[in-house]
Formats: C-alpha cells, structure tokens, sequence
C-alpha cells in the first residue's frame, strides 16, 4: 500500500543509484520506492513528521542517497541510506517553531548548493 492521502511531491534519486524515487504526502508519510522487474515496489515509510510532508529533495550524488523532508509541523528531516534497503534518519529537526505561522517548509537545492527555506521566505 502506498499513500493514504494526497501526494505532494515525488522526487527521483540520482540514476547511479538505480530506480529509486521518494514521495511525500499529506498523510505525514515519505515513502521510498525501487522499480523492479518493472513495477514500483515500496522499499521504506518515515512517519516521523506531525503533520503533512510537502517536499522532498535528494543531495547531490557525491553524497550518497541523503532525502532531506520538510513538512508542515515546520520540522526538517535528513535520512541516510545505510544498505540493504535500510533508511536512518540522521537528523531531525524543527526550524523557527515559534513562528508556526510562516507555512509549510519546502526544499530546494541549487547544484551542490542545498538549500532549505520557508515558503515565506521564497516570496
């Protein structure tokens, strides 16, 4: 089963690294998937967030398979690949949380440049 609400992005990793996308959801989920043998198989589920993941972005290869997450409960999420169909969220973290009222979180990244801002902001 996948998502069990809309789905806000969808977000493919680096070709190197095989078939493998990221999608996140209003459900507060972020799923990875891996084709094979011609389908879309779900490898992972983070449900770590509080509130609907709106974006999801892949480093740059040279570092490896690292999605950061950003949701609307204004927290920042970074998982690593560790092998073997394995995830690890290496930090999680929550960016003017006074401040609620700024709007869901996006992530974008310029090449070799991440780059992690409000909606706000971005205006």
């Amino acid at each position: 089963m996948g998502h069990e609400a809309p789905v806000w992005q969808v977000a493919w990793a680096h070709p190197m690294y095989g078939n493998i996308l990221a999608s996140c959801s209003y459900d507060r989920k972020v799923i990875f998937w891996k084709e094979e043998n011609k389908t879309w198989e779900k490898t992972h589920e983070h449900t770590g967030h509080d509130s609907s993941v709106n974006s999801v972005c892949w480093a740059p290869q040279d570092y490896g398979l690292i999605l950061a997450c950003g949701s609307s409960d204004g927290a920042i999420s970074l998982l690593t690949y560790t092998g073997e169909g394995q995830w690890e969220v290496k930090i999680m973290f929550t960016l003017l949380a006074s401040m609620p009222q700024l709007g869901p979180w996006c992530c974008t990244r310029k090449p070799h440049r991440p780059d992690i801002r409000t909606e706000t902001q971005l205006q």
